[in-house]
């Protein structure tokens, strides 16, 4: 049966525990509706209501017990030490302090994972400091290697993805003239922007940063814009809704009429930098695992 879309947008206030008693309540008043029996009619409708409003009473969701430990999410949550969750309408994210200060920003429990490092805002000790402080901002060198190429070069930079900030952050660090960071999910975005600007050093709030929430080729059809550095971390991603559905479904920022949009909107000595989340163990956005971080 197909998902009823005109409710998603109730899924960051109920999350998907909460739409089940929906759905459960609407079924009961529609089922008032059509019967001819009064008392089942009033009855319904009472019971209806009741049910429908129980996930609004509520000031968490109701959660589904996770079966597997991805990236130590699992563990996270039954060790209290998950900061933030919500039920964006694209993932599911849940924020995660790790012993050593970064924050692990999960994507539907575990299946996808990006991380805010602390960070003061000073771009210019950031870069002095690098590659011997990598590891302390990034998830490796080849998070900036595109950027380091290009530096102090005026470059515009299109970030598709832009998750919790790496590859921003290099930009700015490297002397982007501009840095367009489009990311699908919109509360990671506002985090970003506000719960952890103080954080991640404003990286999202960078005069140079225009940080918007969107997909990476619809962005891309609404410009004329070219840029020097278009980086996508992961070309693959968790969200049905980007990626569609089904083993042989293909995955939309891969295909030949995407690359085709990439290579369009390229300076002509502009960077295509794609990072393969099966090609690394310590990327950032598909990590495999966390054992090196434990969970704080």
């Amino acid at each position: 049966m197909p998902f009823p879309h005109n409710i998603i947008p109730l899924l960051p206030l109920a999350g998907p525990g909460g739409l089940l008693f929906l759905a459960c309540g609407f079924g009961l008043l529609s089922s008032a509706l059509f019967s001819e029996n009064r008392w089942w009619s009033n009855s319904a409708i009472v019971a209806g209501l009741i049910i429908s409003v129980i996930p609004f009473t509520r000031g968490e969701y109701f959660e589904f017990h996770h079966h597997i430990d991805k990236r130590g999410v699992k563990s996270a949550k039954e060790q209290g030490k998950v900061e933030r969750s919500y039920w964006d309408p694209v993932s599911r994210i849940d924020v995660i302090s790790l012993r050593n200060g970064t924050k692990h920003v999960a994507y539907d429990g575990g299946t996808q994972s990006s991380f805010i490092y602390p960070f003061d805002g000073d771009y210019q000790q950031l870069r002095a400091d690098l590659p011997g402080e990598t590891r302390r901002h990034f998830g490796g060198q080849h998070v900036y290697i595109s950027h380091y190429l290009k530096q102090d070069s005026d470059q515009d930079v299109l970030v598709i993805g832009s998750a919790a900030g790496q590859e921003t952050k290099a930009a700015i660090a490297y002397g982007a003239r501009s840095v367009d960071a489009i990311e699908l999910v919109g509360y990671v975005v506002k985090i970003g922007k506000e719960d952890y600007a103080d954080f991640n050093g404003n990286i999202f709030n960078h005069p140079r940063v225009n940080a918007l929430v969107g997909e990476g080729r619809s962005f891309l059809r609404a410009t004329t814009k070219k840029h020097d550095i278009i980086q996508i971390f992961s070309n693959h991603t968790s969200s049905s809704i980007a990626a569609g559905t089904g083993a042989m479904a293909t995955t939309y920022l891969q295909t030949k009429e995407a690359y085709q949009e990439f290579f369009g909107h390229l300076t002509e000595e502009g960077i295509l930098h794609i990072q393969s989340p099966h090609l690394s163990k310590d990327d950032h956005h598909c990590r495999p695992g966390l054992e090196g971080d434990g969970v704080e």
